[in-house]
């Protein structure tokens, strides 16, 4: 037990002591006593030390993907305590209030709607008065003695009976009945409150009991969510914001993918898993401890910096299938574990079996399906069956429990890759129940019915648009659904995204120190809603730099010439080079904040030329130059 709940602990009884000073009133026709705060009832201590804050937090995670959306509140019926939670049916008086009260703020938390975890609850809010009479307390008229400055047992026995707080409860409570709300809480550092306050005042010969101030839990942050990362603080870090963009993206991808049929759809989520992530494999060889390398939330997130290993590709992709309707109700996705090896290579692994309507199951596996990890991009671990199986015989490696598993290779253009269950899977989905039998051919779209459309893209251009973009656009298709982007970044040809409406598609991992080269093909939905994609006969190319500045333009001033111009997207600065006094192009300065430069050494009898290039730093700090339009010349007024 830590040194601060234990002095919560040691003022266990309801204890009140004064100096026997009145205090003094302007109006002399009351008087008041001294202001006490209520000490705190903790009848019984409570063990927080089974409390796991990674698992918590991982469960939070999983519990808000399955929903699509973050708690916003715990739920709790409270009609006489029948509908409310395990712990909670312990609770009653303030406890089971405060209880309630503190689970919405708890949620809050969780989700990040708020972030100071310092939480006070108003008198009001406790649902209670500002001020109580004696016969309101069940007591004779006299709640204190202002002779000797101090409060009668009536007083102390009715405001312990009426207004008694035990937090050691109502915390524990939560942890027990809603620790996955609770993640962020350092049960290592204890918590401290704050309690309400009571007064008594004398008014025409009468007393009443006040209640004043509010009633504050201070709930330290664990290390990892503190916006410090450090122990002792009260402010929420960024965690609950990337949890809540990462259930958005996801949902986004869902939507991006909808109208498609069946196979299309997975395909789109294997491809945005893909270009979402490059394996992590600083997690692998640095031995990292298990947590969101493994998980969903680096999947999603947004951060190029957050990457997965490949159970967080396989978890991934299933949660994207298990939150689709897909038009054929038989078609399903399961998360599968075992050995794979490549050439004499590989190691325990996550993939995932599709079973389709046609009855048959086939190997996906996002993982080796992202281009990082098989150097060049394909679909040759998507939708496969087996070329050779086997059944083998294996030992649990924890048990030594002898097991048969299945075995089976993959045809790919770079050989055989080998798949083997492991004891786990076979635990859970037994041979005998068919789930993990491979389909013995690849699984393979129906042919049309019609004779397909001619589609041909045209109108195609590319245009750097800022730090690592591209913005590609092109003339309408007619009759096309939608258009397949494909790109060529330092020699490798690969596929960067789609669109299903408008024409035009930013490409948000360009490359800023060469060419990015572009195809963009239309594609219709047959009769049988199959993708049929058209024609791109012509490739542009961009850098992802930042565009040239517009609007550039000169003004005479007294002693130079002042430039200005509209700032370019993704600009971290501005480099300006000219041609001054009839000297050489060269450089003359530059600014890392506005968009206007004057330049002092300008002649006032000539004409100065100058030009403006955007710039931004890269993640290892160096500047990257974007690109320059049309010059603009001026001269200095005298």
């Amino acid at each position: 037990m830590n040194k601060r709940l234990l002095s919560v602990i040691l003022s266990a009884m309801m204890v009140f002591t004064c100096s026997g000073i009145v205090c003094a009133s302007n109006d002399t026709s009351e008087e008041k006593s001294e202001v006490l705060e209520i000490a705190l009832n903790t009848s019984e201590e409570e063990d927080l030390s089974a409390f796991d804050n990674q698992a918590a937090f991982d469960a939070y995670v999983d519990e808000a993907f399955e929903n699509g959306a973050l708690p916003t509140e715990i739920e709790i019926d409270d009609t006489d305590n029948a509908g409310a939670t395990r712990y909670a049916k312990r609770l009653s008086g303030m406890d089971l209030t405060l209880y309630k009260l503190l689970g919405k703020k708890v949620t809050a938390v969780a989700n990040g709607s708020l972030t100071s975890t310092i939480i006070s609850f108003s008198i009001a809010d406790m649902g209670l008065k500002s001020e109580y009479t004696p016969s309101e307390l069940g007591v004779s008229d006299n709640l204190y003695n202002f002779t000797t400055g101090q409060y009668t047992d009536e007083c102390i026995n009715a405001v312990q009976h009426k207004f008694a707080i035990t937090p050691s409860k109502i915390i524990y409570g939560l942890l027990e009945d809603c620790p996955y709300e609770m993640y962020w809480f350092d049960k290592t550092y204890g918590f401290d409150v704050d309690s309400i306050q009571i007064q008594v005042v004398k008014r025409s010969g009468k007393q009443y009991l006040q209640l004043l101030g509010s009633y504050t839990f201070k709930l330290p942050v664990a290390k990892e969510y503190s916006y410090a990362g450090r122990t002792g603080t009260f402010v929420m870090g960024a965690t609950p914001a990337k949890v809540k963009t990462a259930i958005t993206n996801a949902n986004n991808i869902l939507k991006k993918y909808e109208n498609h049929n069946d196979f299309y759809k997975m395909l789109g989520y294997k491809n945005e898993i893909g270009l979402l992530n490059t394996y992590n494999m600083a997690a692998v060889d640095e031995n990292w401890d298990y947590g969101n390398a493994w998980q969903l939330i680096w999947v999603f997130d947004g951060d190029k910096n957050t990457n997965v290993v490949c159970e967080g590709y396989a978890k991934a992709f299933r949660y994207l299938c298990d939150r689709t309707k897909f038009a054929d109700p038989e078609v399903y996705c399961t998360c599968v574990t075992g050995e794979v090896s490549h050439d004499g290579e590989g190691g325990g692994h996550m993939w995932n079996i599709v079973h389709m309507g046609n009855g048959k199951n086939y190997l996906v596996d996002p993982t080796w399906c992202d281009s990082e990890i098989t150097t060049t991009p394909s679909n040759d671990y998507f939708m496969k069956g087996y070329s050779t199986s086997s059944k083998v015989t294996q030992k649990d490696p924890s048990t030594r429990q002898s097991y048969s598993t299945m075995q089976y290779s993959i045809n790919t253009p770079y050989g055989a890759t080998t798949y083997t269950y492991d004891f786990y899977t076979i635990y859970m989905y037994p041979l005998a129940s068919g789930n993990l039998y491979l389909a013995n051919s690849n699984y393979q779209l129906s042919s049309p019915t019609s004779t397909p459309k001619s589609l041909a893209i045209s109108g195609l251009k590319a245009a750097a648009a800022g730090k690592n973009k591209v913005k590609l656009t092109w003339s309408k298709t007619t009759g096309a659904d939608g258009y397949l982007i494909y790109g060529q970044k330092n020699g490798k040809y690969a596929y960067v995204g789609m669109t299903t409406s408008g024409t035009s598609y930013t490409d948000t991992k360009a490359i800023s120190n060469d060419y990015n080269f572009y195809w963009v093909f239309p594609y219709y939905l047959d009769a049988n809603d199959n993708m049929r994609p058209g024609a791109c006969a012509k490739y542009v190319y961009a850098k992802g730099v930042c565009p040239a500045v517009t609007n550039l333009k000169a003004s005479s001033v007294k002693g130079g010439v002042k430039l200005s111009w509209t700032a370019s997207a993704g600009a971290e600065g501005y480099l300006v080079y000219g041609i001054v006094n009839g000297k050489a192009y060269s450089y003359l300065g530059m600014t890392t904040s506005g968009t206007t430069f004057t330049d002092k050494t300008a002649s006032a009898t000539q004409y100065n030329y100058y030009w403006v290039y955007p710039y931004y730093k890269d993640a290892s700090g160096n500047m990257v130059v974007g690109l320059t339009g049309k010059y603009t010349y001026g001269r200095a007024l005298k």
